[in-house]
């Protein structure tokens, strides 16, 4: 029975790094390692599983807010849990309230035939 899971290693995003709204995680644990769990805040945001190699990757359905993040992986062997490896990125974007947005929204609607590409604020 083993009774140590070593925590996981985060390499994407990595320590200190700037990311898109569309964040994807990825790194490397124990072989036989069964899942990693990720956490922010205390607060799950979803785990997976892990290859015959030791490699995981996971990428969130939703969007990330601007801002920056530290979340934290957990290994699981079984019933056994690793301490959390944490990893803080920033993600970039434009914010909801930003006038960027507003200003876009401002515009007319283009004709059937436009010279430009419509800004939408994403």
């Amino acid at each position: 029975m083993r009774t140590e899971v070593p925590p996981p290693v985060v390499s994407v995003p990595s320590d200190g790094t700037l990311s898109g709204p569309r964040v994807r995680f990825s790194g490397k644990a124990q072989p036989g390692t069964t899942k990693i769990v990720l956490m922010e805040r205390g607060l799950l945001i979803g785990a997976t599983g892990v290859d015959e190699k030791g490699e995981w990757w996971f990428k969130h359905g939703h969007p990330w807010r601007p801002g920056t993040h530290t979340v934290e992986a957990i290994a699981l062997f079984g019933a056994t849990e690793s301490a959390p490896a944490s990893t803080t990125f920033t993600v970039v974007g434009i914010p909801e309230d930003s006038p960027i947005r507003s200003f876009g929204a401002s515009r007319h609607a283009c004709g059937d035939v436009c010279e430009h590409r419509p800004f939408t604020g994403d």
